[in-house]
């Protein structure tokens, strides 16, 4: 089965999911468990994250099973994380995206010299 692109819920990720089946779907029907379902990624951040021009500009996340290739993004605010086509911002001086450090939930930004002060939306 293709689930698509996950989205961070409010349940974040983790091994708290079951995966259940059912002949006719809908959620009487569904009352085969066939057994546990982990999703690895990011919790969802409740906090914004503020970077300063000219300040050294780092993101930490936790969650589950992050790795060396994980990569978070600064877009546009207006973009859905998981589209085709991002709007990257562009501050000079950062590096955008930029690829976990340390434990992996550690992202080094750089200092950004330029660019356009605003909200802006962070995609992992």
């Amino acid at each position: 089965y293709n689930l698509g692109i996950a989205r961070t819920t409010s349940d974040g990720p983790g091994s708290g999911y079951k995966v259940c089946w059912g002949h006719n779907g809908g959620v009487d029907y569904w009352n085969i468990e066939l057994g546990t379902f982990q999703i690895d990624g990011p919790d969802a951040q409740g906090t914004p994250v503020t970077c300063t021009m000219g300040l050294s500009c780092s993101i930490q996340v936790t969650g589950v099973n992050l790795a060396a290739t994980n990569q978070i993004a600064v877009t546009a605010l207006s973009d859905t994380c998981g589209q085709a086509t991002l709007n990257l911002a562009v501050f000079p001086g950062a590096t955008n995206p930029a690829t976990a450090s340390g434990s992996f939930d550690t992202f080094e930004l750089g200092i950004p010299t330029g660019g356009v002060p605003g909200d802006y939306k962070v995609c992992w």
